[in-house]
């Protein structure tokens, strides 16, 4: 499962990728332009922007609408809604760029 965060939720995307989750957040770009991505990605559109919500519900993009302004409740809100297990820390993903982390030595 792939989602997308709007701008409001850059710090929750940030621990979804160190949940492991696969999270884009696309930072400047219009509400319409993110639903498209969503849209031609594949992706889970969340936001607390009720007016976004309802456009992607009007164009057919899967989205989620959070209720809180609370980080811990919105991993929560996310996690229950979407069924996701959080796998933490065998496929954390970096909190940056979102690619998945891997061992290294320390010399590296």
């Amino acid at each position: 499962m792939r989602l997308l965060l709007d701008e409001m939720l850059k710090k929750t995307a940030k621990w979804l990728r160190i949940f492991g989750v696969d999270t884009e957040f696309i930072e400047g770009k219009s509400d319409n332009e993110l639903i498209t991505h969503s849209i031609n990605n594949k992706l889970i559109f969340i936001t607390k922007d009720e007016e976004l919500a309802n456009k992607c519900k009007k164009q057919n993009a899967a989205c989620l609408l959070l209720k809180s302004e609370k980080l811990t409740e919105q991993l929560s809100e996310i996690k229950n809604s979407l069924g996701l297990e959080f796998k933490f820390p065998e496929e954390s993903r970096c909190p940056s760029c979102n690619a998945k982390l891997k061992t290294v030595e320390k010399s590296e």
